[in-house]
Parts: structure tokens; C-alpha cells; sequence
């Protein structure tokens, strides 16, 4: 029932209404609520799964970010081997030269040392050539070891003065 009122006064002036069956009402009554309690199920259901899709979501982006950060790392650490083999190689052809040199020269001069008309002048000179390129290559080796107790942490490095002129004179002399 609906009261109809006056728009002035405001009474009452007629009543509107409508019979229905009870079971009829009733039945739109219950499925208007269970409608509306599987709505409410739905919605909370739809609200624990984007939960769980925001916490994975989460999870999955922290694991992303630390596999980026270990892929650059691992990037970072293979250039270095890189540059490092690169430096090892360049290392080694140069040791090799250094090391070579001399012993040509210690070679060359013991066949010279052979001949049987040879000075006394001469033979003082090739074997004092032999002397200077035996002690540079001894150098060069001792270098070799002492640079690699310093990268193993055996030994430090010092600083010491130098005299240039007399270390420039020593190699214009052996070359």
C-alpha cells in the first residue's frame, strides 16, 4: 500500500495498493537475496584472487629486478675475465720478447766466442755482452716473480727515486 498526500496540506487523500501471493513475494524475496549474497561471494572471491595476483605480481617483479641485477654483474664479471685474458696475452708476448732477447744475445755472443782467431779485445767484449744480457734477462725474470707476489698479496709495492739519466745510459748501453 501507498499513501497518496495532498502536495499542500499534506494529508492523505488516497491509499494505492496491490495484492499479491504471498508465495510469490516471498520467492522474489529470497531470490533477490540469495542473488545478492552470491554477489557479495563473487566480489569477495574476485577480491582475494587480484590479492593473490598482486602479491605474485609483486614477487615475480623483486625476482626480475634481482635476475637483472645478477645478468649485469655476471655481464660486468665477463668483461673483465675479457680484459683481463686480453692483458694476460699481452703480458705474455711481452715477457717472451723480454726474456728472448737476451738469450739470442748470450747465444750469438757464445758463437762468436768460438772462433779461433779472436781477439783478447774481442773475446773481453762478446763475453762481457754475455755478462749484461745474462743479468737483464735474470732482471727481467726477478721482475716477473716480484710482479706476481704483489698481485697475490705476497709483497707491496714501494715507491722509490729513481735516477733517469743513469737508468736511460744503462739502456742505450745494452741496446
Amino acid at each position: 500500500l501507498v499513501p497518496l498526500k495532498h502536495p499542500v496540506t499534506h494529508k492523505t487523500i488516497a491509499v494505492f495498493g496491490m495484492d499479491f501471493d504471498a508465495k510469490v513475494w516471498n520467492s522474489i524475496r529470497w531470490k533477490d537475496l540469495a542473488l545478492a549474497i552470491m554477489i557479495v561471494l563473487l566480489s569477495l572471491v574476485a577480491i582475494v584472487f587480484i590479492d593473490i595476483i598482486i602479491s605474485n605480481s609483486q614477487k615475480l617483479k623483486k625476482e626480475l629486478m634481482l635476475l637483472k641485477k645478477t645478468e649485469l654483474e655476471l655481464l660486468i664479471a665477463k668483461e673483465k675475465a675479457e680484459e683481463s685474458d686480453r692483458l694476460k696475452t699481452s703480458f705474455l708476448k711481452n715477457i717472451s720478447h723480454e726474456i728472448r732477447t737476451p738469450m739470442n744475445s748470450i747465444l750469438g755472443f757464445a758463437n762468436l766466442l768460438k772462433e779461433q782467431d779472436l781477439s783478447a779485445e774481442y773475446k773481453e767484449m762478446y763475453l762481457l755482452n754475455m755478462i749484461n744480457s745474462g743479468q737483464r734477462m735474470l732482471s727481467t725474470i726477478n721482475d716477473i716473480i716480484d710482479l706476481s707476489r704483489v698481485q697475490s698479496g705476497q709483497i707491496s709495492a714501494t715507491i722509490e727515486k729513481v735516477n733517469m739519466a743513469e737508468q736511460l745510459y744503462r739502456l742505450q748501453d745494452e741496446f
